[in-house]
């Protein structure tokens, strides 16, 4: 205890420290400084080596345009012309890598946001996927406290204030520790800005329903010395209801969740295409379903409010069922409440700031992030049935005296459950099976609100100790907060009491019983339920959330000594690092709903890494057939707290040119996944299994719950990159890459799966190895728990089976393929630019296994949706663009061929080619945009100096032209100059996503763009 105190206290007091010294050293700087004398003429061409930079895949400042690992960098420009201000967009349209599951975002509003809770995952090739910002690691989402994936969420970082983002290719746990299996995402914002800038965007779908507005502000001042930056964005974008798109409305997959519908045992006697035993339909409703309503319930002797007499004939029960078709069952419209993308709306704040107190000999920085994301999605009704805990009593519960003043004749007096047996959890199997189900859709779908909020502080110190050495440490501070509020939940308590006509509202009046199988049961007249009365069925959860990040780094880098090829680098660090989350949790007093309590947990980390660049051969020993030769080694060793196996990863990098204009590279690495906090300590969550076949049959879905385990240890993994970039001399601006890759990652957590179990234990019934872990009627070892006793037992009751599956270090997955890119920039002269580009990657291999003792099976051309992902053949992407004096015309493309339809297949046992086709898909995007130059007339007076954000320049970014010192432009000139005006259109075909059987809103929302044709308008001024 004392020990963690001294921490605490250490750690603050170095936040304190940066966060109080910084701000008065700029300060007295600030003014002592003058910035116009302080600025220098930029150094001659060729007067000095080109500058080392730090580089996303090494420790070590490098010069080379080429390095040992796949980097692709994403320029402020690369951004505005992707037209989207969601970071995961805009990387799918430029990199065709981010392909495969893990790449969910506010377009998957409904299943995946209650994974990710309105964040935003990016995953390479389907691999965990560490994200940085400017080199540092940001804290992982609050979703993890939940049960969610654990993922740093990219939706913190505001489009319109990213410099550059760097994408890491290839292993990296080496470097950065554990997550870089696929890769690193490297974000930087404008941290080196000079002047202001005010930008504004608003943007429509053409066909209505979703339009978006942005706007930001920047500014930035400094010298030599002295750098501050601050900036702010606000966006927000209205939500896509699955109504409002014809792929999505009405939706394909049906229910059999709604008022009316009721079914009892399979009857062989029943005709074809009745659907597992005799079905009661008992009401139509005008919302979901076409025609009029028939009746609103049929033990409704009279007619209530909204009902139409169904007429004679409800006397004898036999007489209520009416034989179903499956299209007639699953025809109840689900599309008209949910939503296909979040309403969002983000508020971002960054600043950051340096100051050299001697020179580059001791200087200070930090920085400062803020986001808060507002999102709300809506889903139908919660679903409703003696599965999830719904009690009718036998017998009549209505009004049946005639001396009550509240009876009424043909109205309420004919309320009773006509089964003569009580409807509970105990008739959902065996001979006397009977369920009975319903969901209040129309008048209280449930409802989604998040809202999160992130904050981090950075404070730190940098030393050039000499030419060749440096030296920078840092202490920062990360918090994730959600407040998560789930609205319109069944309170299963008041619901079963207003059925048995023993409810009470809040003030204690007694509240008349109703018609669960009704599909209205409010009424207007006396001893009819009210809408008021009505709503005391429902409440909202709320959770709140928060998971944290506190981390102290340090790190040396330096050229020890020379060899004839060049300095060897060497990069030494360590870090500690602390985290954990919380959540507290509303009562949880809801059908299906499992008490979370106050969970609080936390680990320390322990990590040392080391990396050595060894130059072989330089270009200056003129060796015949090698122009350059680089060896890079790499290490790494982490602890954490809890897990019994430390992570101890090496990488070994290559990189070679047999001449100037071809760089040959390859690397071999290890990197490892460190089971997270709630893998290990977190609540058993619950939910429901995938959609199951048994005998060649769909089944019901059976509940199930994940379980964690302590004795998790991390999964590791294995990659190997090869390939090369060529950069003729002959042909200035074209540039082309290819590289191998291979992955291989095993131990990966997971459950063995609803599926897998099911098919076991209904195959060998108490022979199964997983017999403990199946029940009926509860879970198995929990009250009213009955074991399976015999095969078959299973198939046509999965809606009374229960599953405990209690996660595990089980699963692999591999994969291999080519990444290419090639792209000619060509300089015309006094007409411009033109430039073309192409990236593609192409998989040869992608496979996973569920379990160490079986088999891989293919995943390579399938599409699980946002759960599993979509793995393509291959996917391009294609680029076009003119520039000239100040005019841009851009054009993308993003092509997706053919996959196959996962969902309701097993890919393991079956044939995916025998699996439904998904079309091939295209999209095409263009922007026009046009920047003002106004220029003062020539004068006299000296050139004015480069500016200090000379990096930005670099890196694609313009900044406002200066005047000539001296001279004059018009007032109407000052205003034009650094305004840009653009004008884009995403989607210019309008092309419809790509039907999914299955998936949500009936299409893929994690690939495929929901919106169709979106156009979009932008202004911004440089001052």
């Amino acid at each position: 205890m004392i020990k963690e105190a001294v921490r605490t206290w250490v750690f603050r007091r170095l936040l304190a420290v940066a966060g109080v010294a910084l701000p008065l050293f700029i300060s007295f700087s600030a003014r002592a400084q003058n910035p116009a004398a302080a600025a220098t003429p930029p150094t001659a061409p060729g007067a000095a080596e080109a500058e080392r930079v730090i580089v996303t895949g090494s420790n070590i400042p490098t010069a080379e345009e080429v390095t040992a690992a796949p980097v692709d960098t994403l320029t402020t420009q690369e951004v505005n012309r992707s037209g989207s201000q969601e970071i995961l967009t805009v990387l799918q349209k430029r990199n065709p890598s981010f392909t495969g599951a893990g790449n969910l975002g506010t377009t998957n509003a409904n299943i995946a946001s209650g994974a990710t809770l309105g964040g935003t995952v990016v995953s390479i090739r389907g691999f965990p996927t560490l994200i940085l910002y400017e080199g540092r690691r940001i804290v992982d989402s609050a979703a993890i406290s939940a049960g969610g994936i654990q993922f740093s969420d990219v939706g913190i970082f505001p489009a319109g204030l990213i410099s550059r983002i760097e994408v890491l290719k290839d292993g990296a746990s080496a470097l950065y520790g554990s997550e870089a299996v696929g890769g690193v995402v490297n974000i930087f914002t404008k941290d080196d800005f000079q002047g202001a800038e005010l930008g504004f965007r608003y943007g429509t779908t053409l066909d209505g329903a979703v339009a978006e507005r942005r706007g930001y502000a920047i500014g930035g001042v400094g010298n030599e010395t002295t750098q501050i930056t601050a900036g702010m964005q606000y966006y927000e974008i209205d939500p896509l209801f699955e109504r409002q798109r014809s792929y999505s409305a009405p939706t394909i997959n049906g229910t059999t969740n709604y008022a009316g519908s009721v079914r009892s045992q399979s009857n062989p006697a029943n005709p074809p295409g009745l659907q597992d035993g005799r079905f009661l339909i008992i009401g139509e409703d005008p919302l979901h379903f076409p025609g009029p309503i028939v009746a609103n319930s049929p033990f409704d002797v009279g007619v209530v409010p909204g009902s139409i007499a169904p007429g004679a004939g409800f006397a004898a029960i036999p007489q209520f069922y009416q034989p179903a078709t499956l299209g007639k069952v699953l025809s109840f419209d689900l599309a008209q409440r949910p939503t296909s993308t979040l309403d969002t709306a983000r508020t971002n704040v960054i600043a950051s700031a340096s100051h050299q107190i001697f020179g580059k000999q001791l200087e200070i920085f930090g920085n400062f992030l803020y986001s808060n994301q507002d999102f709300q999605s809506f889903l139908n009704a919660q679903p409703l049935s003696n599965g999830t805990g719904v009690i009718i009593p036998a017998g009549r519960h209505g009004l049946t005296n005639p001396d009550d003043p509240n009876y009424i004749p043909g109205v309420n007096n004919a309320i009773f459950n006509p089964f003569q047996q009580q409807i509970d959890n105990t008739s959902l199997s065996g001979p006397e099976r009977l369920i009975v189900t319903n969901r209040y859709n129309t008048s209280n779908p449930r409802i989604f609100d998040n809202t999160n909020n992130l904050y981090r502080f950075l404070g730190g110190i940098r030393s050039q100790i000499t030419p060749d050495w440096t030296f920078e440490t840092a202490a920062y501070y990360s918090k994730y907060d959600i407040t998560f509020v789930n609205s319109n939940l069944v309170n299963a308590q008041q619901l079963n009491a207003m059925i048995a006509g023993t409810a009470v509202d809040a003030n204690g009046a007694s509240i008349p019983p109703f018609d669960f199988f009704a599909v209205n049961p409010i009424g207007t007249n006396p001893g009819q339920v009210t809408r008021d009365q009505f709503n005391t069925i429902f409440g909202a959860n709320i959770r709140q959330l928060s998971s944290f990040q506190r981390v102290f780094d340090a790190k040396l880098v330096g050229f020890p000594f020379e060899l004839p090829g060049g300095k060897v680098g060497l990069s030494l660090g360590g870090e500690f690092r602390q985290e954990g989350f919380k959540i507290s949790d509303s009562p949880e007093i809801f059908v299906g709903s499992v008490p979370v309590g106050i969970v609080d947990r936390k680990r320390d980390i322990y990590s040392f890494y080391g990396e050595l660049s060894i130059p072989i051969v330089g270009a200056s020993m003129n060796v015949p057939g090698v122009y350059n030769l680089e060896v890079n080694l790499a290490g790494r060793y982490d602890h954490y707290e809890g897990v019994s196996e430390d992570a101890k990863v090496p990488k070994v990098s290559l990189r070679y040119q047999p001449i100037k204009d071809l760089t040959l590279r390859a690397t071999y690495s290890n990197s490892f996944i460190a089971p997270n906090l709630f893998q290990l300590f977190g609540p058993t969550g619950t939910g429901f299994t995938a959609p199951i076949t048994l005998n060649g049959v769909v089944q019901d879905q059976a509940q199930i719950s994940a379980a964690t385990n302590t004795a998790l240890v991390p999964s590791t993994a294995e990659s190997y990159s090869a390939g090369f970039v060529y950069s003729p001399s002959f042909a200035p601006g074209l540039v082309i890459t290819a590289d191998y890759f291979r992955t291989l990652q095993q131990g990966i957590v997971a459950g063995f799966g609803g599926n897998l179990i099911i098919q076991s234990v209904n195959k060998l019934g108490p022979a199964s190895p997983f017999a403990d872990r199946v029940a009926f009627n509860n879970f198995p070892g929990q009250p009213g728990a009955v074991p399976v006793t015999a095969p078959n037992e299973l198939f046509g009751n999965l809606a009374s089976v229960f599953i405990n599956d209690q996660l595990q270090n089980i699963a692999a997955l591999h994969n291999e393929g080519v990444d290419i890119s090639a792209h000619y920039t060509v300089d015309l002269k006094t007409f411009g630019q033109f430039e073309l580009g192409i990236n593609a990657i192409v998989y040869t291999q992608y496979e996973a296994k569920t379990f160490p003792s079986t088999n891989y099976f293919n995943l390579l051309g399938l599409d699980g949706a946002e759960a599993v992902g979509a793995i393509p053949d291959y996917k391009l992407t294609f680029l076009g663009e003119y520039r000239w004096q100040g005019f841009t015309a851009s054009l993308i493309a993003n092509y997706i061929p053919k996959l196959y339809n996962a969902l309701g297949g097993d890919p393991e046992t079956q044939d995916f080619r025998t699996f439904q086709q998904i079309q091939d898909y295209v999209v095409f995007d263009g922007r026009l945009q046009y920047t003002f130059v106004r220029e003062a007339p020539a004068s006299s007076a000296a050139a004015a100096p480069e500016p200090k954000d000379s990096k930005s320049m670099r890196e694609g970014k313009n900044a406002a032209p200066a005047p000539v010192p001296g001279s004059t432009i018009s007032i109407f000139d000052r205003m034009l100059n650094g305004t840009s005006v653009a004008v884009g259109c995403n989607n210019i075909l309008d092309r419809t996503p790509s039907f999914v059987d299955g998936a949500n809103s009936n299409t893929d929302l994690s690939i495929y763009d929901p919106f169709g044709r979106f156009l979009y308008f932008e202004v911004s001024k440089k001052f």
